[in-house]
């Protein structure tokens, strides 16, 4: 499955992934340390965001660990998120970094 993703670094900026499906605002950006998304999914009620909080923390010179938060979502889509956050994230993510 190609993954098509378009984000607008600027303060403020747009962004969208998976073809639309989730969409969102950039809060924060601090290069090679935090990115901070207002995030949602096309199927949650409108006006509906969550914050989606990606930290890098430098655990030697060849090793970050990513601290990831995501708060603020429909509880009732905990399981989707989960799931889709592995399948579309941290699976590849894995794979690519283990290949």
């Amino acid at each position: 499955m190609s993954i098509h993703h378009e984000i607008d670094l600027a303060p403020g900026g747009a962004f969208q992934c998976f073809e639309g499906m989730i969409t969102g605002r950039l809060i924060e950006l601090v290069p090679n340390e935090r990115l901070v998304q207002a995030w949602r999914d096309a199927n949650w009620d409108e006006g509906v965001y969550s914050i989606a909080k990606f930290d890098l923390q430098a655990v030697n010179d060849t090793e970050t660990k990513l601290i990831f938060d995501h708060t603020g979502f429909p509880e009732e889509h905990r399981p989707h998120l989960d799931q889709g956050w592995h399948n579309k994230y941290w699976d590849p993510m894995k794979a690519l970094l283990e290949g």
